[in-house]
């Protein structure tokens, strides 16, 4: 189900907040965050540039961190992590939350090393 776009609005604010100040403007050609809106959740992801300089490819690659998926039933955000096989799993760490910043603390202090490493 959509995520209602009040909570959409101010969800994706508070995340590319948090992407903006977790990288310093010195590395930003090295390393970028970002936040992919879906019609259900909001997913922070790792770019990085080619690491070829000759590669005929320019595109930064991708490395999924972390998902945040709205229920409207419950009015709450459930935190996801991916494996290797880019699969989605519920993270078992923290409870769904009404406040998506109690998610986003939980990634930020990434306590297992599940999203940052």
């Amino acid at each position: 189900m959509r995520i209602p776009p009040e909570v959409m609005a101010e969800a994706e604010g508070l995340l590319l907040e948090y992407c903006g100040d977790r990288v310093s403007p010195e590395v930003r050609d090295q390393i970028r965050l970002e936040v992919e809106k879906n019609v259900d959740s909001l997913t922070i992801v790792e770019r990085r540039p080619p690491w070829q300089p000759d590669d005929p490819d320019p595109s930064w690659s991708k490395l999924l961190v972390a998902r945040f998926r709205y229920d409207p039933l419950h009015a709450n955000w459930a935190l996801e992590w991916p494996d290797s096989d880019l699969d989605w799993h519920p993270y078992t760490g923290i409870v769904p939350s009404p406040d998506i910043m109690d998610l986003l603390e939980e990634v930020d202090t990434d306590p297992t090393g599940i999203f940052y490493g």
